[in-house]
């Protein structure tokens, strides 16, 4: 899915509304020491928009990331949707660590963040720039301040849904409005634009007789004929919706399915991505960040990922421990990783102590093979 950025956040068009000219705020702080610090992002040609996308960028991060418990906070997924990373990331994580009266964890894009910070000079040296301005640790951000955009039927009208959901897939579809529709209401209008942008998608179709494809060693332009797609059951879909009066989301378990699903993948990908991997892995030119990336979707999509799926539902923390843990036990036992003193540093490693948790029990998550019953597929997989 390709979630568009104006769904969750709308830009601001100037910096006064960031309250630059508000002497009390932390935004007019950062402003000013950008006027003496970043002559980069502050010239004459650039009259400010620069400075204008940094903190949107910054805002769009923080609103994507209180957004809901189980938010898009791949790394991956932000760096699309921002222009300077190296500025933005750090301020995002500066206005994250001072948010009070939240509702959402975002302790896990925090660690994220971090982590790039410590392996990056130049992410490590504007954050130290901006943490190190005179502004009171007391002073916090209202978790307010970085509410999701709301939601309008002229808005959802407007966007692209052929792209959003993937050629209008079923799974899509349900997934989107899971994370988007806060109520009813919302999720009637979520129905409604999906409904009429499939309808447009068709009449385009059927109104074109076929679709450009490209140029011929000749120079030739030549075409092809498009398959038509079957759109009746996302029209079913959708009228079904817009006609219920129960919030779907909160009230079928498919939908807390998927959703559990989602959690999973990324917690799985965004623990195998942190630097101790590359430390232990016996062959980095293969056992990339993509390649891991992968493996957890196909171990997810596999005959085990339903039992993976479940464990996580239940127990949440301690589950979530165990399963960690036994993926990295498999992963030694496959010889993707690789052991240079014991288990136990390994697991001091991770930073997983800091979760409270004792080393000894992790330990013993790694060594047990009913968790990890997936074992011979990962042997399998790594040998393809």
């Amino acid at each position: 899915m390709n979630i568009p950025r104006e769904l969750i956040y709308e830009e601001k068009k100037s910096l006064e509304q960031f309250g630059i000219n508000d002497e009390k705020s932390i935004n007019h702080t950062i402003y000013d020491n950008w006027l003496i610090t970043r002559t980069d992002l502050i010239t004459k040609s650039n009259l400010g928009l620069v400075q204008l996308k940094v903190f949107n960028d910054a805002y769009f991060i923080c609103t994507t990331a209180l957004m809901h418990q189980h938010s898009i906070e791949a790394k991956n997924y932000f760096l699309k949707n921002v222009d300077i990373p190296s500025v933005v990331f750090p301020l995002a994580l500066f206005f994250l660590s001072r948010v009070k009266n939240s509702q959402v964890d975002n302790s896990r894009l925090l660690k994220l963040i971090e982590t790039q910070i410590q392996t990056d000079e130049g992410w490590k040296k504007n954050f130290q720039d901006i943490n190190g301005l005179e502004i009171p640790k007391r002073k916090k951000i209202e978790a307010s301040l970085f509410a999701p955009r709301k939601l309008t039927p002229e808005l959802l009208s407007s966007l692209k849904w052929g792209g959003i959901t993937d050629g209008f897939k079923i799974r899509a579809i349900k997934i989107i409005i899971y994370y988007f529709a806060k109520d009813l209401n919302e999720q009637k209008m979520f129905a409604v634009a999906i409904k009429e942008g499939a309808e447009e998608y068709e009449w385009n179709y059927n109104n074109e007789i076929c679709a450009f494809q490209g140029i011929d060693e000749d120079g030739k332009y030549f075409y092809e004929e498009e398959k038509p797609i079957h759109l009746s059951k996302v029209y079913e879909l959708c009228d079904r919706i817009d006609s219920s009066d129960v919030f779907l989301p909160m009230n079928e378990d498919k939908y807390q399915i998927e959703n559990n699903s989602i959690s999973l993948k990324i917690n799985l990908q965004h623990f195998l991505s942190n630097s101790w991997f590359d430390e232990y892995s016996n062959d980095r030119q293969k056992y990339t960040v993509s390649w891991r990336e992968n493996m957890i979707n196909d171990l997810i999509a596999s005959e085990h990922g339903k039992f993976i799926i479940q464990q996580w539902q239940v127990q949440k923390h301690a589950k979530q421990y165990m399963i960690k843990m036994a993926l990295v036990g498999a992963l030694i036992d496959v010889n993707v990783l690789k052991l240079k003193t014991t288990k136990m540093d390994l697991i001091s490693n991770f930073g997983i102590l800091e979760q409270k948790c004792k080393s000894e029990t992790l330990s013993t998550y790694m060594k047990r093979d009913k968790n990890k019953p997936y074992l011979e597929w990962l042997r399998a997989y790594v040998n393809q």
